[in-house]
């Protein structure tokens, strides 16, 4: 086993000395990137994500899973569905954005929608 793996080492060596590529193309990667993708089950709170929060600019994960789950209750909030839902906050193209620094959602981790973020943000009169 050693053997093939001093081999296999020795013929990468030899490669890299001749300056061939040893990097993937930016084709390549969208390639792969693609392909992991198709291979990746995804998780059915990604597509509720999807459908229910496309127009938000922003959202703490509370306010995710208020906008995911009408009616739910914060006392039922548990902290393997606060982890699932920042995943699948992330997994659906939602971007960590710091934290809110006011209002009720201080403190709180902020995501950011980059469909939505480009768009001017309307005024909260708070009504």
């Amino acid at each position: 086993m050693g053997e093939h793996r001093d081999r296999l080492w020795a013929a990468a060596a030899r490669a890299y000395d001749k300056g061939e590529q040893y990097w993937l193309t930016s084709e390549v990667v969208d390639l792969t990137r693609d392909q992991a993708k198709q291979r990746l089950e995804q998780d059915p709170w990604i597509e509720t994500i999807e459908e229910r929060m496309n127009s938000m600019a922003e959202a703490s994960i509370i306010d995710a899973l208020t906008a995911c789950f009408l009616g739910i209750d914060a006392q039922a909030i548990s902290t393997p569905m606060t982890l699932r839902i920042s995943k699948s906050l992330q997994l659906a193209g939602w971007v960590k954005g710091g934290k809110f620094t006011t209002g009720s959602r201080r403190n709180q981790v902020k995501f950011v929608n980059p469909t939505q973020a480009q768009r001017k943000p309307e005024a909260d009169f708070g009504f």
